[in-house]
């Protein structure tokens, strides 16, 4: 959808660009964008971050948004300075030594999609909506250390973002929007990616 198409619903005589300009003031992005579904409940999760994007940023919609963190390094960048932001611990590898990890991740989990909407596709895997558990599914997991990557096309090849608390994961991400990625271990027990619609764990059979 684009910006006109948006403006049609009001509250208190406002649109939907100026409420979540006032609401960004005192709240969190993710924060701002379930005040905002409370108020337009009509709006679904992926049409409120297009509110927030077009409302913060030049882009004229989520479509837009996301192409342009296919064309440049701000996705690691992204990570970093919500990390940075929050006060989490983090460490961003050699993409030398990253490029081992993730080549015998996905050896050994054998995912079906590295590229595009990015999905592993196993008979062992257990899936759920993105919408409903992105920014709380990470908040049972160990305290250890998670390796976060993307899809290894030229740009992003070989790079792992490493949260060293795994817990604080969704944390970070209410601060970090549009991303598809995998997550996975040090030990590589477990690989989990993420799209738009679909989170998929697969655990290690060993």
């Amino acid at each position: 959808m684009h910006k006109d198409q948006y403006l049609k619903p009001e509250n208190a005589g406002k649109d939907v660009f100026t409420i979540f300009k006032e609401l960004s003031e005192n709240n969190s992005p993710i924060n701002a964008i379930i005040k905002l579904r409370e108020l337009f409940p009509e709006l679904t999760l992926n049409e409120a971050k297009e509110i927030m994007v077009i409302a913060q940023t030049g882009y004229k919609d989520l479509n837009d948004y996301q192409q342009s963190l296919l064309n440049q390094r701000n996705k690691i960048t992204e990570l970093e300075h919500g990390a940075k932001q929050l006060g989490l611990s983090y460490e961003i590898l050699d993409t030398n030594e990253g490029a081992k990890i993730i080549d015998a991740i996905l050896k050994k989990f054998q995912p079906n999609k590295t590229t595009g909407h990015l999905a592993i596709d196993s008979q062992r895997s257990i899936k759920f909506s993105t919408e409903e558990n992105e920014f709380s599914f990470t908040k049972d997991f160990e305290e250890e250390p998670v390796y976060l990557f993307f899809e290894q096309d030229e740009i992003h090849k070989g790079w792992i973002f490493v949260l060293h608390n795994g817990r604080e994961l969704c944390n970070l991400l209410e601060h970090c929007f549009g991303m598809e990625y995998f997550i996975s271990n040090k030990q590589y027990q477990y690989l989990i990616s993420v799209n738009w619609y679909t989170i998929e764990i697969c655990h290690s059979r060993s």
